[in-house]
């Protein structure tokens, strides 16, 4: 569980911006629920997720985060991408704990 998340935006049923949320990945999806806001993505959804520290998501997603931030970048099959901010979150060890979580389900994590 990640208890700082702002979702930036990209899923068809929430277009908004929101800030102070709570992300949760599971075996099953990845969750973000706050206020005005309750999305769950199964994994089988989701192509890819990638991680990106600030400076990568300024250049290749054209969004600034916070410094001690990391982008959460969600590729649906459905063509939309989820962006969330997960916060005070470092890359390495988000990313790592991703790939643990989602290992033989069929989703690429970058």
């Amino acid at each position: 569980m990640i208890e700082n998340v702002t979702y930036l935006g990209g899923h068809p049923s929430n277009k908004r911006k929101r800030k102070k949320c709570v992300g949760t990945i599971t075996r099953q999806s990845v969750e973000v629920v706050g206020r005005g806001v309750a999305l769950t993505i199964p994994w089988s959804e989701v192509v890819s997720i990638e991680a990106q520290n600030p400076d990568e998501a300024r250049f290749r997603i054209s969004t600034r985060i916070q410094s001690e931030s990391t982008a959460l970048v969600i590729q649906q099959r459905d063509g939309s991408t989820v962006l969330l901010e997960a916060h005070s979150c470092p890359k390495i060890p988000l990313q790592g704990a991703i790939s643990q979580i989602v290992g033989g389900l069929g989703v690429v994590v970058v």
